[in-house]
């Protein structure tokens, strides 16, 4: 106990994430792949990967396939263990957010995008997921690739380069703005329908846009004067939703 000022001062205990250099370690195995133990003063953790696991960098879009559908071996204590397939990971059993923030944001998309090739699915054995499979279903997906996403293909110009793409260019690439922006009109038809959160506001009416901030509706307007006739119904119809929320513009 420290002494300060003559008087002992109380021990104040480590925060949580500062016990992680003395925290004991195990291993269990899970369906065959590790699950890593760690215990300390403060918490006791069950996760897939080891501490210090860092998702591999500017990795081809086959060789993350490959860790998409096997999983990677890691070193642990001196010995080699194999972490489940990377499509079975979540990021609650992630050490840290920042892995669980790269697997989705760096992993899922393009990986997610190939698995919806038609005639796809998941062998209901993970021994059946030999390399045999993965290089024939890497094929047959890469395929769907080019049928839903095939700007990405004239926008590399050769294969050299498209081989050359990292798993975050292609995350990139297979966005939903990115094919409506560079897609052809057959990649945007394969856009599946927009979700709540990719729709344009609905809530704009003739220049003026509600929002709720807080617990107030709050009315902006984006242009002064209405351009032709249906512009001008279009204001009044606003004026009318103003004043049926009770909303006096001249207040704001």
């Amino acid at each position: 106990m420290a002494v300060r000022g003559g008087k002992h001062a109380p021990e104040v205990p480590p925060a949580p994430n500062a016990i992680m250099c003395r925290m004991e370690s195990g291993m269990t195995y899970n369906g065959g792949w590790a699950q890593f133990y760690y215990k300390g003063q403060f918490c006791a953790k069950f996760w897939d990967v080891p501490i210090g696991f860092e998702f591999p960098s500017k990795t081809t879009r086959f060789l993350g396939w490959k860790m998409w559908l096997q999983g990677k071996s890691v070193m642990h204590e001196g010995t080699m263990k194999n972490i489940k397939p990377f499509r079975l990971l979540e990021g609650k059993f992630l050490p840290n957010k920042r892995l669980s923030t790269d697997l989705f944001a760096n992993w899922h998309p393009i990986f997610r995008k190939m698995q919806e090739a038609p005639g796809f699915s998941y062998p209901a054995s993970s021994a059946s997921v030999d390399d045999e499979f993965v290089r024939s279903s890497y094929e047959l997906c890469t395929n769907h690739l080019r049928e839903t996403v095939s700007y990405i293909w004239k926008k590399a110009t050769n294969e050299g380069r498209l081989n050359g793409y990292t798993l975050g260019t292609w995350c990139k690439y297979v966005s939903r703005n990115q094919v409506e922006k560079y897609g052809t009109a057959e990649d945007i038809a394969h856009l599946p329908p927009p979700t709540a959160r990719n729709k344009k506001d609905s809530k704009k009416r003739g220049g003026w846009s509600i929002e709720k901030r807080g617990v107030r509706l709050v009315a902006t307007q984006t242009r002064k004067k209405p351009r032709n006739g249906n512009d001008a119904e279009i204001e009044a119809q606003a004026d009318e939703l103003m004043d049926a929320l009770g909303i006096d513009m001249h207040r704001l």
